[in-house]
């Protein structure tokens, strides 16, 4: 969506006038200034007008308030409008000369209005409502302007109405999402859309033609500096361009979380271009649009769609042959040649995971296709991360007859779940009957414990996949009949590392049934939501219609979902409804994404040593960077 302009104007919902702009706020109507003299009693107290004031700020416009100060001196007599020192809390909302407030035109929100005089002081809840207007492109202003005014008060027709319907009522996102597209049904008979995003300190109103929308990086950003934490009510208002007094409309609620995300995710892109097939990344701490390619399977020698990160992010392990194979490690900041390892050997294993201070990492052992017998097969391997020989003295302990696969270690490194399964015959890639363990390593005795079950197979239900999150205090896994290679029965649950509640169905992430929703992973953060209580984000791969985009394709995309912990303590769904991740491709199938605390620049000395067209060398600091931010 391009804008072409905005409409200017002001509204002020306030006990006292406003002016044009600027500092020009007009004192029509108002006392005249108080004059204390040498002996005037001091105040006792202060009163500010208006006591609750709401200004409207169109974007880039400087509208004005006046403010009136009284005071109740100490031998109980008034002074009407003293000459009070005044500030607003607000940072970049405004400022006061004298006790004109003139707002930025930039930012909007509630914050407290401060009046001090002669030692008295006073305060009052003021709120600045940021309004920006804008029509998509090919849309004429004149008729977007009349389609902003008349479409609010228009008379409700239940023929117009739209239905949206992606994303879902319901939904939390980060606030340093860009690029979501809001997307709606076309209305039979409407030609006309107005959509609008509000909350108590900011509206956006977009007049399109079409039956989507993406906001504008530069409009998000303004949305999301005046309403984190809040809930955007999302109306969608449809009409027929040459009849605006009847209207139909349809409204979801998505909440912004009060903290940017934070990380690096890294994913397998499984294109048909083997050029460009391999490991995709995308840093939440740049503003970009676009993921970008980070190892190929052509630059690596082979498939590394099964990739793991070290937690710092400047470590990665690679199996090759679909995660039945070899692997390698590789040094996030140069991925030219492995560190250790590669196509053809000579280190074994897959689904592998960092641990020890990321000195070592354990790895799943699998040479079943060449030698059957290989008494490793189906063992937690241990290999020191520098040399990559495997250390058998600290090999998990999994007991006679028992396989493992699928491990992964929460970040204080000491504490492990991986999926046990009996049967001998199944590939750890393809196995089925899996129970969820939790295991512990001694960091001074160097060995790791005995294991516990915690999710055990029963009634013919898998349980595969687990990943614990960054408190570990929860493991998210998926349960399935059947395989666990790609499972399109796959859904995501989630249990107390310690066992102390049943598994709960995050439902509202999963949607339905039969959607393939499989490899779910954490996100590497704790973060508090509005309330203040514990969220997490946890991603996983789907193959579900993405709104009224890839419909019926049934081709894995990844998506994204919030948790909150308290909820899931109390046996209920923690889960919110889960959204698509605007920055993939979806053209292609995209799944086992892998998160890191932070994405490691990488090195260059030109451009080609960057992988990916929309990345430049930057020559000062030598480090691959993107051409440009959103807006």
């Amino acid at each position: 969506m391009q804008a072409r302009g905005w409409t200017v104007g002001v509204v002020v919902f306030a006990a006292l006038g406003c002016g044009p702009g600027g500092d020009g706020a007009t004192d029509a109507g108002a006392p005249p200034v108080f004059e204390a003299g040498p002996g005037t009693p001091a105040p006792a107290s202060l009163t500010v007008a208006p006591a609750m004031a709401t200004l409207e700020v169109p974007l880039g416009t400087t509208p004005t308030l006046l403010f009136q100060v009284d005071a109740r001196l100490a031998d109980g007599s008034a002074a009407r409008n003293v000459p009070a020192s005044m500030t607003f809390d607000l940072a970049g909302g405004g400022s006061f000369r004298g006790t004109t407030f003139t707002a930025s035109g930039t930012v909007g929100g509630a914050g407290t209005v401060r009046a001090s005089w002669r030692g008295a002081q006073a305060t009052a809840p003021f709120t600045l409502r940021l309004r920006i207007d804008r029509e998509a492109m090919g849309v004429d202003p004149a008729l977007a302007a009349r389609a902003r005014d008349a479409l609010p008060r228009a008379t409700a027709d239940t023929a117009l109405r739209p239905e949206v319907v992606y994303p879902q009522d319901g939904t939390v996102v980060p606030p340093n999402l860009y690029g979501i597209e809001w997307q709606w049904r076309p209305v039979r008979g409407a030609e006309l859309y107005l959509v609008t995003f509000a909350t108590p300190t900011v509206s956006l109103r977009v007049v399109t033609r079409g039956s989507q929308l993406t906001v504008a990086p530069e409009d998000w950003r303004s949305l999301v500096g005046s309403s984190r934490g809040r809930t955007l009510e999302v109306t969608v208002t449809a009409a027929r361009a040459t009849d605006l007094s009847r209207a139909g409309s349809a409204t979801v609620r998505v909440t912004l979380g009060p903290q940017d995300l934070l990380g690096g995710l890294y994913y397998f892109n499984a294109d048909e271009d083997r050029a460009n097939q391999g490991v995709h990344r995308y840093d939440f701490g740049v503003p970009v649009l676009t993921a970008t390619r980070f190892l190929t399977a052509q630059g690596a020698g082979g498939c590394v769609g099964c990739h793991i990160l070290s937690r710092r992010g400047d470590r990665m392990l690679t199996t090759f042959e679909g995660g039945a194979g070899y692997l390698a490690a590789w040094d996030v900041a140069s991925p030219r040649t492995p560190l250790l390892g590669g196509a053809r050997g000579p280190q074994r294993g897959a689904f592998s995971a960092w641990f020890d201070g990321d000195r070592s990492f354990l790895s799943v052992y699998d040479n079943a296709m060449e030698n059957p017998g290989d008494r490793y097969n189906g063992q937690l391997r241990v290999y020191d991360a520098r040399t990559g020989m495997p250390d058998d003295a600290r090999q998990v302990p999994l007991g006679a007859g028992h396989r493992a696969t699928h491990v992964d270690v929460a970040p204080d490194g000491v504490t492990a779940v991986y999926v046990d399964y009996a049967d001998t015959s199944a590939r750890p890639i393809r196995m089925e009957q899996g129970s969820i363990r939790v295991v512990l390593y001694d960091p001074t005795a160097r060995r790791w414990g005995p294991a516990r079950t915690l999710v055990p197979f029963a009634d013919g239900v898998n349980n595969y996949y687990p990943t614990l999150s960054p408190d570990g205090q929860w493991v998210l896994f998926n349960r399935a009949r059947g395989s666990a290679y790609d499972n399109v029965g796959a859904s995501v649950w989630v249990v107390p590392t310690d066992g102390s509640r049943a598994p709960v169905e995050l439902a509202r992430a999963n949607l339905r049934a039969m959607l393939g929703n499989s490899w779910a992973r954490w996100a590497p953060f704790v973060q508090r939501d509005e309330l203040g209580t514990a969220r997490l984000w946890f991603t996983f791969s789907s193959r579900r219609d993405y709104g009224l985009r890839l419909v019926g394709l049934g081709r894995p995309q990844l998506w994204m979902a919030a948790f909150r912990p308290v909820e899931a303590m109390s046996g209920r769904d923690g889960s919110s409804p889960a959204f698509w991740l605007p920055f993939q491709d979806p053209r292609t199938r995209n799944h086992t994404a892998s998160w890191t605390e932070a994405v490691v620049p990488r090195n260059c000395e030109r451009d080609s040593d960057c992988a990916d067209a929309t990345l430049r060398c930057n020559a000062t600091r030598r480090t691959c960077e993107a051409l440009e931010p959103p807006g």
